[in-house]
């Protein structure tokens, strides 16, 4: 079948994880009578197949071919480690370039966290910063002269902001389809709302510091998007897409009400404040009832002052106490969690930051390590990437990525980053508990016990995974 829009998307840094943004948009302009194809994994294409797999898909009556650029960038999937910069890859360039020459009047548009870097690429037609549900539409429309998009030039880009086009949450509601390709049992995202009650001095993300209840979905099309899934697809795992799902116990109250009526059991993994729960343990109970199976903590920094420099302002102690109560007093082999640090936030030095990882491996706390990233021509940004200087960051004229300041510097960060990451063996949790659980790799309970490392040495997981990836493409290629 031909479609009048094909959206490209990588991977996640789970290996198996559908993306959230490029399954909205197509589910958006499907909602208003577009034909559209998304095409995930595109970095397990070679060129030539992913050249063969678009060309399935389009023909002169195609109108646009979109790529959503939040996951192209190189992951080190068996550290779990990002590296930059980011930005569509050269491969997948070549690959759109070789379909313009055969289909001139298709327009190529680009979204996603790092749309800014196709700013002045000739390639794109338009690029659209933000959350672009909306956007798109019109965008859509506006090529066949029904509607004009509210759009401004730069470097002879159309530019697009989502923002204009606002999305009211309440009314959302998200259908996934079969061209979709979505597997018995799969693991699926879905937004529960958006935006963080807090507002923390290196987060760059959209809709900080919104009030609580703001943007959350309608609760009953929630629980309507559950037993959809649940009936045509058999999913009952989900990545629930909430920058602070616990930022309201109403909220996971209602929530907690829905997924008890649900004639199944769902199991998921989410961003949870610490804090938080700290201050309300009633939310624990609630968090375990509904099928809580892994919880993020972005902790970020055991260094009181620096923590609360950044919008973290519970006691280190208490947070370290804390921690161990949830490991062995409430989630004990049910459920597990993982605590993210940054390395190199404002008055964190090396000590500081070898001694917390210290404390995580006697404690056995699963940890992910990041070098602090520092910037400023990012469309969104943090109070750091607008202020850094104010933080005592000093950035290279060269490289805006590069940046020193009185106790460390990026390159030294990002090494350190690399060796913790590569140290650590954490049990399996979050993104990948999850795939494991889609793959079908053992039951929950042998699951949470695994070690992270024993399933990257094991050929027969990377067997299993690459067959999820050759039935995919083989799903694809017969639509």
């Amino acid at each position: 079948m031909k479609y009048e829009i094909v959206i490209l998307t990588h991977l996640s840094v789970a290996p198996m994880a559908k993306t959230m943004g490029a399954y909205r948009v197509a589910d958006s302009l499907r909602r208003i009578g577009f034909s559209v194809q998304v095409i995930g994994m595109t970095d397990n294409f070679s060129e030539e197949d992913l050249t063969k797999t678009i060309l399935h898909f389009v023909d002169e009556k195609t109108k646009i071919i979109g790529v959503s650029t939040t996951f192209y960038q190189f992951v080190d999937v068996k550290n779990m480690h990002k590296t930059y910069p980011p930005g569509i890859t050269q491969s997948t360039k070549n690959v759109l370039k070789s379909v313009k020459e055969i289909y001139p009047k298709i327009k190529f548009i680009s979204g996603g966290a790092h749309s800014h870097l196709q700013i002045g690429d000739s390639l794109f037609d338009a690029v659209f910063h933000g959350y672009s549900d909306n956007a798109v539409i019109d965008y859509a429309l506006s090529l066949s002269g029904s509607k004009k998009p509210l759009w401004k030039y730069s470097n002879g880009t159309k530019i697009i902001e989502g923002e204009t086009y606002p999305v009211i949450m309440e009314h959302l509601r998200h259908q996934w389809e079969d061209n979709d390709i979505i597997f018995q049992g799969e693991t699926l995202p879905i937004e529960i709302g958006r935006g963080c009650i807090f507002k923390c001095k290196f987060c760059n993300f959209q809709l900080t510091g919104k009030k609580k209840l703001d943007y959350i979905r309608d609760y009953e099309f929630l629980k309507e998007e559950f037993l959809r899934n649940y009936e045509r697809y058999g999913v009952t795992n989900y990545s629930f897409c909430d920058d602070t799902f616990n930022d309201s116990t109403y909220k996971l109250e209602k929530i907690h009400k829905i997924v008890s009526d649900l004639p199944f059991k769902i199991n998921f993994t989410t961003y949870l404040r610490l804090d938080l729960m700290y201050a309300h343990r009633e939310q624990i109970p609630l968090l375990q009832d509904m099928g809580l199976r892994s919880g993020f903590f972005g902790i970020e920094s055991f260094n009181p002052e620096s923590a609360k420099l950044i919008g973290k302002g519970l006691a280190s102690d208490k947070v370290k106490d804390f921690l161990l109560e949830l490991k062995n007093d409430y989630f004990k082999q049910d459920i597990n969690f993982v605590c993210s640090f940054i390395i190199g936030l404002p008055l964190d030095n090396l000590k500081n930051i070898e001694d917390t990882f210290e404390w995580c491996q006697h404690n056995d706390i699963n940890t992910i390590w990041s070098p602090l990233f520092i910037r400023p021509s990012m469309r969104y940004q943090s109070d750091i990437d607008k202020n850094y200087s104010d933080y005592g960051y000093v950035l290279d004229p060269d490289n805006e990525h590069r940046w020193t300041n009185n106790y460390t510097n990026s390159q030294e960060a990002f090494e350190m980053a690399k060796k913790f990451n590569e140290i650590r063996n954490n049990t399996l949790h979050s993104w990948p508990l999850f795939d494991a659980a889609s793959l079908k790799l053992g039951s929950w309970k042998e699951l949470l016990s695994t070690r992270m490392n024993d399933l990257i040495q094991d050929p027969n997981v990377w067997q299993k995974m690459q067959a999820r990836v050759d039935e995919y493409k083989k799903r694809l290629i017969s639509l």
